[in-house]
C-alpha cells in the first residue's frame, strides 16, 4: 500500500468477497465516480482457486480464511467446529464449494413482510438475471447474458442417479431445476462453473481484474476502523502490517466483510449495544493495566 497518507473516493468498499467484488465493480460502471475496493486477504494467483477439484484444498487453507471456530457445543460433546469465512479476493465464491442456489421466493417476500422494502422475489430476481450467464437458454429463472457462468450440475458417481430414483419412487418431486420460485423437491444444483474453471465474482467482475481505471482494489490490507465525524461515517482507517492510512468517501461507505466481519468492524469502531461496547473496553484497560503491572 503506497501513496499519500489519506485518500478520497466517491466510495468505498470494505470487503472484497461476492458481495463486495459485486458492488464496487457495478458503482464503477459510471466513469464519473471514483471507488476503492478494500480486501485483507490476498489475490487468487493460486492455480488451486481456478480447478473445481482443488475447493477442498482452499476451503481449509490457512493462509486464505479466518480461522474462525463456533463456539464448543454440547451436543457434540464439546468439540468446536470450522466456520469457514474466506480471507482471499472474490470471498466465499473463491474457496467454497461453486454450488449456484438461491433461496426460495418466500424468504425474499418475508424479509419484505418484515420491514425489508425492495427485497421481495419480483425486487431482487432481475439482479440474479443480470449477474448471471447460464447454460439454461430460454429459461425465465436464469440469465444468459451476465458475468457469472453457471452450468447444469450432474455427477459421475451412479449412486447420486440411484438415490434420485429412490426419492422418486418414494413419492417425492424430482425437479429439472433447484432455481426456480418454489424449488419443493430434490434434484442437481447448478454450478458456477465455466468451461471447466471455476466462475467466482473475482474472475467474473472487471472490478477485481484491475480493469477499471476508476477502481483502486487495495489487498492484503485490514480495515482497522471507521472515520467519524458528527456521527457519520465519512471513510475508513487502513492497514497493510507497515503503513497505516485513512480513505475518505464523499459519498457512502459500504460495509461487505460479511456476517462476522462487518459486525465486527461496526463494534470496533464503537457502533453497537452500549453494553458490549462497554464490556469490551472495561476487558482491554484490564489487560492493559495486568500487563503494565507484569512488567514492573
Amino acid at each position: 500500500m503506497h501513496g499519500q497518507a489519506s485518500a478520497r473516493y466517491d466510495y468505498i468498499v470494505v470487503g472484497g468477497g461476492t458481495a463486495g467484488v459485486v458492488v464496487a465493480s457495478r458503482l464503477a460502471e459510471d466513469p464519473d465516480v471514483t471507488v476503492a475496493l478494500i480486501e485483507a486477504g490476498p489475490v487468487d494467483r493460486s492455480a488451486l482457486f481456478r480447478i473445481p477439484g482443488g475447493a477442498s484444498r482452499v476451503a481449509f487453507d490457512a493462509r486464505y480464511g479466518w480461522g474462525t471456530m463456533t463456539e464448543p457445543q454440547a451436543a457434540l460433546d464439546g468439540r468446536q467446529q470450522a466456520l469457514i469465512q474466506a480471507r482471499v479476493l472474490g470471498g466465499g465464491s473463491t474457496i467454497n464449494g461453486m454450488v449456484y442456489t438461491r433461496g426460495a421466493a418466500c424468504d425474499y417476500d418475508h424479509w419484505q413482510s418484515l420491514g425489508a422494502q425492495g427485497w421481495s422475489y419480483a425486487d431482487v430476481l432481475p439482479w440474479f438475471l443480470r449477474s448471471q450467464r447460464s447454460d439454461r437458454a430460454g429459461v425465465a429463472w436464469h440469465g444468459t447474458q451476465g458475468p457469472v457462468a453457471t452450468q447444469r450440475g450432474t455427477s459421475p458417481l451412479a449412486v447420486a442417479g440411484l438415490m434420485l430414483e429412490a426419492l422418486a419412487q418414494a413419492g417425492f418431486p424430482i425437479l429439472d431445476d433447484l432455481n426456480v420460485a418454489s424449488p419443493d423437491g430434490f434434484g442437481w444444483n447448478d454450478w458456477t462453473i465455466d468451461r471447466g474453471r471455476r466462475a467466482s465474482t473475482a474472475a467474473a467482475f472487471a472490478g477485481a481484474r484491475g480493469e477499471l481505471a476508476n477502481l483502486d482494489l487495495f489487498v492484503d490490507v485490514e480495515v482497522t476502523g471507521l472515520e467519524i465525524e458528527r456521527n457519520t461515517v465519512r471513510g475508513v482507517r487502513v492497514a497493510d502490517g507497515t503503513t497505516a492510512r485513512t480513505l475518505f468517501a464523499e459519498r457512502e461507505t459500504i460495509l461487505a466483510a460479511g456476517a462476522i466481519g462487518t459486525p465486527k468492524r461496526l463494534l470496533l469502531s464503537g457502533i453497537g449495544p452500549a453494553d458490549e461496547l462497554r464490556a469490551s473496553v472495561l476487558a482491554i484497560i484490564t489487560g492493559r493495566l495486568a500487563a503494565a503491572a507484569a512488567h514492573r
